[in-house]
């Protein structure tokens, strides 16, 4: 919250909304997670939740991506949202219109077993992440109750892309 209220009196100060931009005073940073699953724990956790969450896990594992990156994915090409290329094996986690930013988004090549899951998967909405036909836009919630049935300790969606990157 306070690097939030940091960068709106930051902003406000170079637009010129205010002329006079208080010190804000942040805390120190805390020691960085290190926590990543195991093989065991990656299967308890994909056991543990519901087909919606599975499908966020397996492309989070396998890619390397984060949350909002593979909540945006789109089954069909789009300017403004990733998109999965199952022809092609490739996932582009960028649309053609969109700038890239400093999270790196990019394209990744996906793995054989992934794309041959990712076909059997029902395309009944428009976002490869939905629940009942519906958009998937947060998870956080279906997420920790995961986590918390497969008996897991300090496991968020980050947690996916630590592990991969260890992977």
């Amino acid at each position: 919250e306070m690097t939030t209220l940091n960068a709106a009196v930051k902003h406000a100060f170079a637009t010129r909304v205010i002329t006079y931009a208080p010190m804000v005073t942040l805390p120190e940073k805390g020691a960085a997670k290190d926590r990543w699953l195991s093989n065991e724990e990656a299967k308890m956790l994909l056991a543990a939740s519901a087909p919606h969450v599975q499908r966020f896990i397996k492309i989070a594992l396998y890619t390397g991506r984060r949350k909002t990156a593979i909540a945006r994915l789109r089954w069909q090409r789009t300017n403004d949202h990733g998109w999965v290329d199952l022809e092609n094996g490739v996932i582009h986690f960028i649309g053609s219109a969109e700038a890239e930013t400093k999270k790196r988004k990019g394209v990744v090549r996906v793995p054989r077993v992934l794309i041959q899951d990712m076909n059997t998967w029902p395309q009944d909405s428009d976002h490869v992440v939905s629940y009942k036909g519906v958009p998937v836009q947060r998870l956080d919630k279906a997420f920790r109750a995961a986590v918390m049935r497969a008996g897991l300790k300090d496991v968020t969606p980050h947690t996916l892309k630590h592990t991969a990157v260890t992977w």
